[in-house]
């Protein structure tokens, strides 16, 4: 909802929500979620887990073209654990000192229906990659 209310000026009900991405009660997956954005025009893709510079790479190249990134997670290091799977959007980056081309930091929301795990915070790359690897090892990227 947040995504497609941030690229497409649209905020959808939950049930119109539920229908495109193919929701059961269990929740909806990454491919749904990406199926629905497309649905909807949006360019982008499921990529799976490689490198801390392949994420990287995707991280700031989606973020550049005004795509936040959906990460699919279970555990975010030093915050909490999610027993089914949880969703992070990635919105922001800082580069390491010295113009290094990984990004150091991250500023991801997590939209958490709980109000003590929801909110805008900053993951290090290494805490994300560690993050994705949690669940399945799919976030959706702009497709470019």
């Amino acid at each position: 909802q947040m995504v497609l209310d941030y690229c497409t000026g649209v905020k959808y009900p939950q049930s119109t929500l539920a229908t495109l991405t193919g929701a059961t009660t269990a929740g909806s997956g990454s491919y749904g979620i990406c199926n629905a954005l497309v649905g909807k025009g949006l360019n982008y893709q499921v990529a799976t887990l490689g490198t801390t510079t392949s994420l990287s790479s995707d991280v700031r190249y989606s973020i550049k073209n005004d795509y936040p990134l959906i990460c699919s997670v279970k555990q975010i290091p030093g915050r909490y654990t999610s027993g089914s799977g949880h969703f992070l959007v990635l919105y922001g980056y800082q580069y390491y000192a010295s113009g290094s081309a990984g990004a150091s930091n991250i500023y991801y929301n997590d939209p958490h229906y709980n109000d003590d795990r929801f909110g805008s915070y900053v993951i290090t790359l290494p805490n994300l990659y560690t993050a994705i690897t949690s669940n399945a090892g799919y976030y959706i990227r702009y497709a470019g």
